[in-house]
């Protein structure tokens, strides 16, 4: 897995000016709180852990700072539920198998192409 995210990461600088992340905890979704009803989805969790997401970050972040180009870290909070072009949350809450984002201000858009739009609109500069 090291190799590969040295790799990933090496091609995502070199490909781009400007990537933008989530800011994922990954601990935080592999491990179930006492205060917490559900279970965590083991083969989820293990996906996780496996893609060591901190490390790809790592990995990311040195050779961003090598290269001068920019990373920007972004809340995941409502990530696919609100709009990139009215800034407008949905309601009701887009289930997760829905692959459109149709808005009431008219604005129809894959919800992960909507959700990188919304990075770039709604980030902190």
């Amino acid at each position: 897995m090291k190799d590969r995210n040295h790799k990933l990461s090496r091609k995502l600088v070199n490909k781009f000016d400007l990537i933008g992340l989530e800011d994922l905890k990954s601990k935080e979704m592999t491990e179930r709180k006492e205060n917490q009803k559900r279970k965590v989805n083991r083969s989820l969790a293990k996906s996780i852990i496996q893609a060591n997401w901190y490390q790809l970050t790592q990995f990311l972040s040195y050779k961003v700072e090598e290269t001068g180009k920019e990373i920007i870290v972004v809340n995941p909070k409502n990530t696919t539920q609100r709009c990139s072009s009215c800034g407008k949350l949905a309601n009701p809450k887009i289930e997760r198998n829905v692959e459109i984002y149709n808005c009431s201000c008219g604005s129809v858009l894959d919800r992960d192409v909507n959700a990188c739009q919304k990075y770039l609109i709604f980030s902190p500069e």
